[in-house]
């Protein structure tokens, strides 16, 4: 993971900075789907020269290098997943958790992709999908008695 990303960096003419390092780390440590406000605040402790503007730019530099996701929930604020590649996410509508699908949908948004090729001689070079729904925790916690 380390030599990927300092790769990456490198290949591109960008320095391979502590804070760069620690932004990306914070993206691969979890499955929350953290927005930049939520990755300053977790690592402002550690880097009190952080700017909430430096955390903004070098998401949008992960996300032109191929390293990191970004979403758009429609909340308003954009997400980030630090597994880049094509798949799928549920949006709770109630709590607002965005989670991985633990589901191979590259077959089905594959053959959407060459339906739409096929069809419409559109060009996709890449893709993802979002469910919205209401989260098992949501749903006990409607269900439950009061």
């Amino acid at each position: 993971m380390y030599a990927v990303i300092t790769r990456t960096l490198r290949e591109a003419g960008l320095r391979v900075t502590p804070q760069r390092m620690a932004i990306y780390l914070t993206l691969v440590k979890t499955k929350a789907h953290p927005c930049a406000e939520l990755v300053y605040q977790e690592l402002h402790h550690d880097f009190p020269s952080l700017s909430l503007n430096t955390v903004y730019n070098t998401l949008q530099i992960f996300e032109e290098l191929g390293l990191v996701r970004r979403l758009d929930t429609g909340e308003g604020m954009c997400r980030y997943d630090a597994n880049p590649s094509p798949h799928m996410h549920f949006v709770c509508k109630v709590c607002g958790r965005v989670l991985d699908i633990e589901y191979d949908g590259t077959t089905t948004l594959a053959g959407i992709r060459e339906h739409v090729q096929a069809s419409s001689g559109h060009v996709i070079c890449d893709y993802s999908l979002l469910l919205y729904g209401y989260c098992n925790a949501c749903v006990r916690k409607a269900n439950s008695p009061k």
